[in-house]
């Protein structure tokens, strides 16, 4: 049986069998490829990485969301205190001009 050697991705490969050219040598050993069970492991690595981050951005989101809705709350309130603002401030001119039309009839 042939033993593997470690690649660049850092996974084991088993040599090319079953070519009809002779397979080129680099440094003295053969070309190798890699087996399903190291593509299936580098895949799994990689998918845990990808939910990871995943994860982080759904915490992220939910973190933002939370601000938002602090914030909209924030403005609902700005918002009416300047609605009754203003409402104050009509009545106030309201009556302000019944006392000078009251006041010029005399």
């Amino acid at each position: 049986m042939v033993e593997g050697c470690v690649c660049r991705g850092g996974f084991k490969t088993r040599p090319i069998v079953g070519a009809r050219h002779a397979s080129p040598v680099i440094k003295g050993k053969s070309m190798q490829i890699p087996t399903p069970q190291d593509k299936f492991a580098e895949f799994d690595a990689r998918l845990a990485r990808i939910e990871g981050i995943v994860e982080q951005m759904d915490k992220r989101m939910s973190s933002m969301e939370t601000r938002l809705a602090n914030l909209e709350l924030r403005v609902d309130s700005g918002f009416k205190w300047v609605i009754g603002l203003l409402i104050t401030l009509l009545i106030a001119n309201v009556g302000t001009a019944i006392t000078i039309v009251l006041t010029l009839n005399k």
